[in-house]
């Protein structure tokens, strides 16, 4: 059954069901996921009901399509992207076009707007809101690993990190790991159940360091490449306090560092955008 199931694969991609699609076009869609988020562009042109979608491109007889929908959504977006499996086809309800879907995992880039001549926004979309930006039916299959994202997500721990500044230095916690070494961290920790990001970091950082602080803007998130948990990272405004260990049991010290000497003290996994406020 196994060697099986990639021609199976095979043969769904062949589909055409020209005799059904537009003058016998078949496109090709990017359902390009990234931790929670689904990658999503806006045409600038509204067609029949159809506004906001998935990144797609037409496809020719030669193209092989899995080429075709990484180099499409690379070109649109900015996004680099790997094909991990075909969802399958359909032809759509108001272009009448012939679409193949794929699901892709999200490799390296920013979403920027590479194509303003069709399009007039390219942003990132958590899966569960997807259905608020579509104007047009959704693929059963699309529904589907939506939803499945959706869910594999709220099963994934997440955790708040502070980048604490406060006179060109920032809050780092000497944390005690299993090994008994010292690791050093930005403080930060668990978002309580209806919590809001903002209302965690702003109470663990003063549990852990004995500082308050205000979110001023969300730097990034990600789901961290040693631990798995889903991370979201915010730039923070010193208000009070003096720095302390507040939780002796898992830190050796808490302290204000320069930029400059916390960039080897985090490590080589360090968070880019995170990196990148460190070297102004």
């Amino acid at each position: 059954m196994a060697a099986f199931l990639p021609l199976l694969w095979k043969m769904r991609e062949s589909n055409t069901l020209n005799d059904k699609s537009s003058g016998g076009l078949s496109a090709v869609v990017g359902i390009v996921q990234k931790d929670d988020n689904v990658l999503m562009v806006q045409r600038r042109n509204r067609y029949r009901t159809l506004s906001w979608q998935f990144p797609a491109g037409v496809l020719k007889p030669e193209e092989d399509m899995r080429d075709k929908v990484e180099s499409e959504v690379a070109n649109e977006t900015g996004v680099h992207c790997k094909v991990k499996r075909y969802l399958g086809a359909r032809v759509h309800d108001d272009t009448k076009v012939l679409c193949h879907y794929y699901f892709c995992i999200y490799l390296a880039g920013d979403a920027i707007n590479l194509d303003e001549k069709e399009n007039s926004q390219v942003t990132w979309v958590k899966a569960k809101d997807v259905t608020k930006y579509v104007t047009s039916s959704l693929y059963h299959e699309v529904e589907v690993l939506l939803g499945d994202v959706s869910q594999k997500m709220q099963k994934i721990k997440r955790v708040v990190l502070g980048v604490v500044l406060h006179n060109n230095r920032i809050l780092l916690a000497q944390k005690i790991d299993d090994n008994q070494k010292p690791l050093w961290q930005l403080p930060g920790g668990t978002v309580e159940n209806n919590e809001t990001d903002e209302n965690a970091i702003i109470r663990e950082v003063f549990e852990e360091t004995g500082i308050t602080c205000s979110p001023s803007e969300k730097l990034g998130e990600r789901i961290h490449p040693n631990t798995k948990q889903l991370i979201s990272y915010w730039l923070c405004n010193y208000k009070t306090g003096q720095a302390s260990v507040k939780e002796p049991e898992k830190f050796f010290s808490v302290l204000w560092v320069s930029k400059e000497d916390a960039l080897p003290l985090l490590g080589n996994d360090l968070y880019e955008p995170i990196k990148q406020v460190l070297l102004k």
